[in-house]
């Protein structure tokens, strides 16, 4: 075999073994993704507004006693938790200074009206006398100017005794309404300061118990005048109310602003308890309901994943409206019968094909 025909046997060898090796194009293959979906539907729903409320009493339902000046306590026929009527006696004071102080506000009313007497009949007399021609026109003047002087006197030491009067009376404390001893803070015989730097005892009425919801300023303007609500306790135990009273200013830069509610069983209700408030706003009556499991939150848009009748997941915008802890109202992108993905779906690519469980 010549050296020319020896290189175009091997050549033809090699083009024969690599024809031989070559492989056909790798088709990619993908396993489906199990996936639980719950299908859109159409139904009701209402706007709940959460936020903290606490138990106070209403305006005019609570009064806090405080002596009136410096003194001892004479007498507490109350303790906590008893029931007062209106007119009952909460507290008495034992305060020598005020009895001085009427007193010495009579005997100068007293003096002062003495004082009148003595300058009417001396002006009287004098006056007199000018007619007769005996006495000088200026003291009748002078006369008459004294009795202006002891009127204005008497006037106001009259002032200062019915001022000593309305301090005197408050020696003796009474219920203005019926209500509920809810705090004591002194005992008979304890010496106690005037003002609220030192209580003596608390009344409230719990028939006109108020919840105060501080609610998330940004959902102020959502909650309907005399909207509906519910109120619960650590326990469990839910109270209906009704809102009564919205902010008509908010302080800038506060997070919340106070909503009031008048509750529907006051009495079942403890002041200074915390409670869930849920305010109820507007309802939707026919609306395109999902589970909120199944919204996916980006920085520019809210997804769904449907999955369509070839089993495949498909990525769908969708609007939102009302959110519950139950579910989402769909304003946009879905339509009842719609399948969702609830569990599974994050990560999942547009198209993947997947398996309901």
């Amino acid at each position: 075999m010549t050296r020319d025909a020896l290189i175009v046997s091997i050549v033809a060898s090699l083009l024969l073994t690599g024809c031989h090796n070559a492989t056909p194009d790798e088709v990619e293959t993908e396993t489906a993704v199990a996936v639980k979906v719950e299908s859109a539907t159409v139904g009701s729903i209402r706007e709940e507004i959460s936020a903290t409320g606490v138990v106070t009493a209403a305006p005019g339902a609570e009064l806090t006693v405080t002596a009136p000046e410096a003194g001892r306590i004479g007498a507490l026929p109350k303790a906590e938790g008893d029931r007062v009527a209106a007119g009952e006696i909460l507290a008495r004071f034992d305060i020598p200074s005020l009895a001085a102080s009427a007193s010495a506000s009579q005997a100068a009313i007293d003096q002062a009206t003495a004082h009148v007497e003595n300058a009417r009949a001396a002006a009287t007399r004098l006056e007199g006398l000018v007619e007769r021609g005996v006495a000088a026109r200026k003291e009748a003047e002078d006369a008459q100017r004294d009795l202006r002087e002891a009127t204005a006197a008497l006037a106001q030491a009259e002032s200062a005794r019915s001022a000593a009067t309305a301090l005197a009376e408050r020696v003796t404390v009474r219920a203005p309404f019926a209500g509920v001893i809810a705090r004591r803070w002194h005992n008979p015989g304890d010496l106690v300061e005037p003002g609220l730097g030192d209580p003596i005892i608390r009344l409230v009425d719990p028939s006109r118990f108020e919840i105060v919801a501080n609610v998330p300023v940004a959902a102020i303007s959502r909650v309907p005048a005399n909207a509906k609500a519910e109120a619960t306790d650590a326990g469990g135990t839910a109270t209906e109310a009704t809102v009564i009273a919205r902010p008509v200013a908010i302080e800038p830069g506060n997070a919340t602003a106070p909503v009031r509610l008048k509750p529907a069983a006051s009495h079942q209700l403890i002041a200074g308890v915390t409670l869930r408030v849920a305010i109820f706003g507007r309802e939707q009556p026919k609306a395109v309901l999902v589970p909120p499991a199944a919204i996916i939150r980006e920085a520019d848009a809210t997804v769904v994943m449907v999955v369509d009748g070839e089993s495949k997941a498909h990525r769908v915008e969708v609007e939102t409206g009302i959110t519950t802890d139950e579910a989402v109202e769909i304003v946009k992108g879905l339509k009842s019968g719609d399948r969702v993905i609830v569990r599974g779906q994050n990560g999942l690519p547009d198209g993947a094909p997947v398996t309901v469980e």
